[in-house]
């Protein structure tokens, strides 16, 4: 009988990260892995990375320096690096840590599971090493509603990633250069997902994008923050919307009176000073 293949993922940075591992750890259990909690003890290893500020650089290369370790003793059979470092850096993390069987960027997340799978079906051949991938071209993060997901919060609580990447080029960040330019989900498949994680439990939604109150500027129907937040101020079963990393320069008297005129939006705001 075939072993099932374990499966250990490392989560750095943001809540936004944090969705691309979920839907990448749902693609990889749909495809028989199973989940460990030390990567110790798995075949595979995902380290999945932020690269904002050097601080989140150095924390995400020392990530992959210990769960390479584990690879060096024999203890893993795949070392897999994704996100925001990925893209950034791309192929020089393959020269930096020889450990290292694959690097995925921002937009390749899909390609998780045939990266995985490629590695261990060399490393099943014998000593002679799989070819060593590193796949950057498109910037990007998980956005497909068709995508498996594996929530990875609190029952009660879910993230509903409702934009990616950001259309600005300000000069001191690098976000457009890790996630590309903005690209908003239609307002419909938002809602769809938002009751889906109602039933599932989810009482507590946050709202998270690189400009959340960009959202839909590039659709072509062009819905606005407000416009969503209606929407999902009618979904059953939640308790409370949040929003984060809305910035100053879209607020309108029309997003302010929908938020204070919802049941179910939270009563406070993100946004930088």
């Amino acid at each position: 009988m075939t072993s099932v293949p374990t499966l250990a993922f490392i989560t750095l940075g943001c809540p936004k990260n944090q969705v691309d591992s979920e839907n990448m750890l749902g693609l990889l259990v749909r495809d028989g892995f199973r989940t460990v909690g030390d990567p110790s003890r798995a075949d595979v290893a995902v380290v999945n990375t932020c690269a904002f500020l050097q601080s989140a650089v150095r924390e995400s290369k020392e990530a992959i320096a210990s769960v390479a370790e584990l690879k060096r003793s024999g203890s893993l059979r795949a070392l897999i690096v994704t996100g925001c470092l990925a893209q950034r850096a791309g192929r020089a993390l393959l020269d930096d840590f020889p450990e290292v069987d694959a690097v995925l960027g921002t937009g390749q997340w899909k390609e998780v599971v045939r990266a995985a799978r490629h590695v261990l079906a060399d490393d099943s051949k014998g000593p002679a090493r799989a070819e060593r991938w590193s796949l950057t071209a498109d910037p990007g993060g998980a956005l497909d509603p068709n995508a498996p997901r594996a929530l990875s919060t609190p029952r009660h609580l879910a993230y509903l990633k409702i934009s990616e990447g950001c259309d600005h080029r300000c000069t001191f960040c690098i976000i457009p250069r890790l996630r590309g330019d903005q690209r908003s989900r239609p307002l419909a498949e938002l809602v769809a997902e938002a009751r889906r994680l109602a039933a599932l439990g989810v009482r507590e939604l946050v709202l998270i994008g690189q400009d959340t109150t960009g959202y839909g500027a590039d659709l072509a129907d062009r819905p606005t923050l407000a416009h969503l937040l209606r929407a999902l101020d009618q979904v059953e079963g939640l308790l409370w919307i949040r929003v984060q990393y809305t910035y100053p320069r879209l607020w309108s008297d029309r997003l302010i009176e929908t938020w204070a005129g919802a049941r179910r939006v939270v009563p406070y705001v993100d946004i930088p000073l």
